[in-house]
């Protein structure tokens, strides 16, 4: 088979799962003799479209920017303007059509945006949507009727993150005989436990940082703490104000002398792993999450989680199993939570090895990819009859 992935963007400016979540997916069915590659609009860091081209390949997956405009200048800060109605921030040229005739089956990815469902309208090549931050979309579609209405034409089938998005999308109008959940891999082979030290009381959060993350509630309940802790965060500031803000709760929580707070800047692939593996515990206290992917990837190091019950969270950090799960926005709760795993190192241990079964059982991307080459050829084969 060959398969085309569209994606709103794919940029090395903009940190998030969809980069990694492509390529393991890329990777995974190349391995398995299909043809599998990337398209995007040139946009920037800020949504604006570029009428520009590239292809390139990150490491080993081939992904084509195609060259976008929208109609109407944009003011700072505007994702789309005249295109809004049908949620779209830009057209693509007409080589995006050209392209797609070249593979079996087109792939879209996100919600965010709807450029390439929307565009590929009347293409005749079976489409599949994975509506991978449909949580954080909901309520947006749910006040727009026109984009519930391009959403439901512009697909054959529909796949969310988990079985709490798959509930919300029906929701939305799409039918149960054209939707499903698959929920996404990791690499175990990369993501494992290691045999260097943990550090002690050494707490970890790793994600975009803006306020639906909600890591201005972990810097809070660090002072609710009674273990004294070291609290590593990393990872992008999607957020400038919001990043200053969590970062003057951090400083006065550090001239206490009781914790340390350290920002320790974006990490590399290869020093997330070292992170997951060196730590005693992975915390994501987000607001709103649809999946929440770096919870897994702890959990494959063996380290145990503590997340909150938001989304399909609940579906991949199991309370009391492979760590706990919390009501967003509870300082006090999520204060208790970490205590309580600081205090015992064997229910940390426990947890951990518990976590890391549950990633190989039910998160494997053989399983999964499994499931998804049956997809891609049902809807192949229904096009043909």
């Amino acid at each position: 088979m060959k398969i085309l992935f569209a994606v709103p963007h794919y940029s090395f400016n903009i940190q998030g799962a969809i980069r990694p979540l492509l390529k393991d997916l890329s990777k995974g069915l190349s391995e398995r003799g299909h043809k599998a590659d990337v398209i995007s609009l040139y946009i920037d860091e800020f949504w604006y479209p570029q009428w520009k081209k590239e292809t390139f390949f990150d490491e080993g997956v081939k992904v084509t920017r195609l060259p976008s405009i929208n109609p109407v200048p944009l003011r700072k800060g505007e994702k789309s303007n005249v295109l809004n109605f049908i949620n779209c921030g830009a057209i693509p040229s007409p080589g995006f059509r050209r392209i797609v005739k070249e593979y079996d089956i087109l792939n879209f990815f996100d919600m965010i945006d709807l450029t390439f469902p929307f565009f590929s309208l009347f293409l005749k090549v079976p489409k599949i949507h994975c509506c991978i931050t449909l949580t954080e979309q909901f309520t947006f579609y749910m006040k727009h009727p026109l984009w519930r209405y391009v959403l439901s034409k512009t697909s054959d089938y529909y796949l969310t993150s988990t079985k709490h998005s798959l509930g919300l999308l029906h929701q939305l109008g799409i039918p149960e005989d054209k939707s499903d959940y698959l929920y996404h891999g990791v690499n175990t082979e990369l993501f494992k436990p290691s045999e260097i030290e943990r550090g002690k009381n050494t707490i970890l959060f790793l994600s975009r940082i803006e306020p639906r993350k909600g890591l201005n509630i972990l810097v809070e309940a660090m002072s609710l703490v009674k273990n004294p802790s070291i609290l590593l965060i990393a990872g992008q500031a999607a957020d400038d104000e919001y990043f200053k803000i969590v970062m003057k709760k951090a400083e006065r929580e550090n001239e206490k002398g009781f914790h340390k707070i350290e920002y320790i800047g974006i990490p590399s692939d290869e020093e997330k792993i070292k992170l997951f593996q060196s730590v005693s515990l992975f915390v994501l206290p987000s607001i709103f999450e649809d999946y929440g992917i770096v919870n897994l990837e702890a959990l494959a190091c063996e380290t145990p989680v503590i997340s909150t019950k938001v989304g399909g969270v609940p579906e991949v950090v199991r309370d009391g199993e492979n760590g706990y799960v919390v009501n967003p926005g509870n300082v006090k709760d999520l204060a208790y939570a970490i205590d309580k795993l600081l205090e015992n190192e064997d229910l940390r241990r426990q947890m951990g090895k518990k976590g890391r079964e549950i990633v190989i059982k039910d998160f494997s991307w053989k399983k999964i990819l499994d499931r998804l080459e049956v997809i891609y050829h049902n809807l192949i084969s229904k096009r043909r009859v």
